[in-house]
């Protein structure tokens, strides 16, 4: 334990300490409080006018005292440091806890350190159950970061499924020996599985006519009749046969116009090839209960055709899971700001909604990769967890307002340089409990599942739908 000072003063949130050695902004001290307790505390402001002697000053974070199993239980404090009270610098368990950090390695997902590398960063996977919001200006680090948490995730055998519009992650999941679809070649999703304000998306460029009308009649009509089970799915033929009759008989429109109105969906429809009669690949069944990642390669649709596809994708998982035909998984949503933007509604952004919201019931979690979070739903990222944030500029910081956690003005005004690789993360009690400095490790590579079976088994708050499978599947 290496003694850092003495305390100088203090109240209930802080104290001052004096230190011959330079101690770092925002490290973690504690002071002893007698019977075993101790108060522990980040550093903040310094006053180092004196030549050989700086002030600093702490801010109290919480009381720690040992638990009744050995371990250390962190409460609220309840009275300030004591005058001339060693200063020292805590163990590294100590500091891991005070964080909320995972202790066994093997059974948490190692994303990098912290504390000039004197803590290792261990991230319990249940927090992965109240989502993660990944932001960060281009290049600094936010999609390497998120292909970590899918590296370990496969280290410990829980699937992912990567929405991935600028192909970020196909290499690294066909290195972990996951599955890449293609949109349109091997993959489609039946049209039945949007919903009619989704599918009038698909066709708004037609509003104002016969066509877009009839649609919208047809295509809810037969959206019924799937409810009800009187039909398993439909496809495009099936809605250009139901609008022609309804055309005529239902809106007695004239036959030209009806005519033109099939042509003109069949062409604004024929454009996504990705919808197709029923579903056709992948295996979400198979792929998803092998344990390794699936991206869904997006990157030759456009903005609309992604938001379509996502969200009919999203559909089906959630139908899967709640069936408790797939395991608990982890969903990835790159380029975030196009699925769930601040400002509009898209074809995916109430099923986004939907995840974030309840995803912790059903055991899914929800991984959201931006670049600005100005332009992400307010309320999409309210619901997310755990926050880590990279290099911004500062006009961007604002959307930070309230999900900041306790982040200290020090980290706040070197967020805008951070090196690539650096961020902040923040969290809840629940996920990370106080706001720190995260360098984030380098990939690992296909080693990394070595020996994942037998080591690595991570356990997690039984809620939702039953899990099916493995030992580890039958522990939710």
């Amino acid at each position: 334990m290496r003694v850092l000072g003495e305390v100088l003063a203090a109240n209930y949130h802080s104290f001052t300490f004096r230190s011959s050695e330079r101690v770092p902004s925002d490290a973690v001290v504690a002071t002893p409080l007698g019977g075993g307790a101790f108060l522990v505390g980040r550093v903040g402001g310094v006053d180092a006018s004196a030549p050989d002697r700086a002030v600093y000053e702490v801010e109290v974070l919480r009381r720690g005292e040992p638990g009744p199993g050995g371990g250390i239980e962190f409460f609220a404090p309840r009275e300030p440091a004591v005058p001339g009270a060693e200063v020292y610098e805590p163990p590294r368990e100590v500091a891991a806890a005070l964080f909320g950090f995972g202790a066994d390695p093997k059974r948490s997902l190692r994303v990098g350190t912290a504390l000039g590398g004197a803590v290792e960063v261990l991230l319990r996977p249940e927090s992965l159950w109240r989502h993660v919001f990944v932001c960060g200006t281009t290049g600094s680090g936010k999609s390497h970061f998120a292909g970590v948490l899918v590296e370990e995730l496969a280290r410990l055998g829980i699937p992912a499924m990567i929405v991935d519009p600028l192909a970020e992650h196909l290499g690294l999941v066909a290195s972990l020996g996951g599955a890449v679809v293609r949109p349109g070649r091997d993959y489609e999703v039946p049209l039945s599985s949007l919903t009619p304000e989704e599918a009038a998306q698909a066709v708004a460029a037609l509003e104002g006519t016969h066509g877009y009308d009839l649609f919208l009649f047809s295509f809810t009509a037969l959206r019924r009749e799937v409810e009800e089970g009187h039909r398993s799915s439909f496809g495009l033929g099936d809605v250009l046969r139901r609008m022609e009759r309804d055309g005529i008989h239902a809106l007695r429109l004239d036959g030209y116009d009806v005519r033109v109105a099939m042509a003109r969906v069949e062409h604004s429809l024929k454009r996504h090839r990705f919808l197709g009669e029923a579903e056709r690949g992948p295996d979400w069944v198979g792929a998803l209960n092998s344990g390794l990642p699936l991206a869904v390669d997006c990157s030759s649709l456009d903005a609309l055709q992604v938001q379509l596809l996502a969200g009919a994708t999203l559909r089906e998982l959630q139908r899967l899971r709640l069936a408790g035909r797939i395991p608990p998984l982890a969903v990835f949503l790159d380029e975030a700001h196009l699925l769930a933007p601040s400002d509009r509604e898209t074809p995916c952004k109430q099923v986004v909604r939907e995840y974030v919201r309840m995803g912790r019931h059903w055991g899914v979690g929800v991984v959201l990769v931006s670049q600005n979070p100005l332009d992400v739903d307010r309320r999409v990222l309210a619901q997310c967890n755990t926050r880590a944030v990279f290099a911004l500029e500062p006009d961007q910081l604002e959307a930070l307002q309230g999900v900041k956690s306790d982040a200290t003005p020090a980290m706040l005004r070197g967020l805008p340089r951070f090196p690539r690789g650096t961020c902040l993360l923040t969290g809840s009690y629940e996920t990370v409990r106080h706001a720190v400095v995260v360098s984030v490790r380098e990939f690992l590579g296909r080693r990394a599942l070595r020996g994942a079976a037998a080591t690595a088994r991570a356990t997690f708050p039984a809620k939702g739908a039953a899990a099916v499978g493995s030992p580890f599947r039958q522990a939710f």
